[in-house]
């Protein structure tokens, strides 16, 4: 992964404190001066039993009962687990939150991510 790429967190509704950190999320988000974004942190989880490259995305700035927002989807997470495994790191972030109260099942949550540049040595 070399340029940014815009993933959607997918799993959103089957987290503990969803709708509940969903909306509170929208609400940090949109209280972002300017143009800056909410920061995520990805957190490997090899031990999930559903994929061995599950990465979660967490939230800090919700606090620990609401941190953890989701998934990166299969398919970009066996890209980016091996990195991550590796030590790379890479900058995350909200991009957007959708929330439709008609459809509160699908709600949606895009995070952009960006591999971290080494210094030069």
């Amino acid at each position: 992964m070399s340029a940014t790429k815009i993933v959607a967190v997918v799993g959103v509704t089957f987290v503990p404190s969803y709708p509940n950190n969903l909306h509170m999320l929208a609400q940090v988000a949109n209280d972002m001066p300017g143009s800056e974004h909410l920061a995520v942190v990805l957190v490997r989880n090899p031990a999930n039993p559903y994929d061995a490259n599950a990465i979660e995305v967490h939230v800090p700035a919700l606090g620990a009962d609401m941190a953890m927002i989701g998934h990166v989807d299969r398919h970009n997470a066996a890209r980016l687990a091996p990195l991550l495994d590796q030590g790379i790191r890479f900058h995350t972030s909200i991009t957007g939150v959708r929330i439709n109260p008609n459809h509160m099942d699908r709600p949606g949550i895009d995070v952009s991510i960006s591999r971290v540049q080494a210094a030069a040595a």
